[in-house]
């Protein structure tokens, strides 16, 4: 997946985005890409169980930004911004991160 795609992804379904946030919360992830993420075509085919993602707490950069604080950035910015996050997005951006910090 591109790096424009991402955003496009995180993206959908947010009027007045600033593109800008948006590379730069997506930046800890698109940094972490390799190839078994270059394998999968579709975040559509890998949902695992939100309880088992909440439980685990990877790092995902060596800064320390772990999975939680994360995915609280991201709701943060949303209601910052008066963004719509309905539970697609959302549960896309939190696959993602956990799937890039393993």
């Amino acid at each position: 997946m591109e790096k424009k795609e991402f955003i496009n992804l995180i993206a959908e379904g947010m009027p007045n985005v600033d593109a800008t946030e948006i590379l730069e919360l997506a930046e800890v992830c698109v940094q972490q890409y390799d190839e078994k993420l270059k394998g999968i075509d579709s975040l559509d085919k890998w949902f695992p169980s939100r309880d088992a993602i909440r439980e685990t707490r990877m790092p995902l950069i060596k800064g320390g930004v772990d999975f939680d604080k994360a995915v609280r950035t991201f709701r943060e910015l949303c209601n910052s911004k008066n963004w719509s996050l309905d539970d697609r997005l959302d549960s896309r951006f939190i696959v993602h991160c956990k799937f890039i910090s393993q």
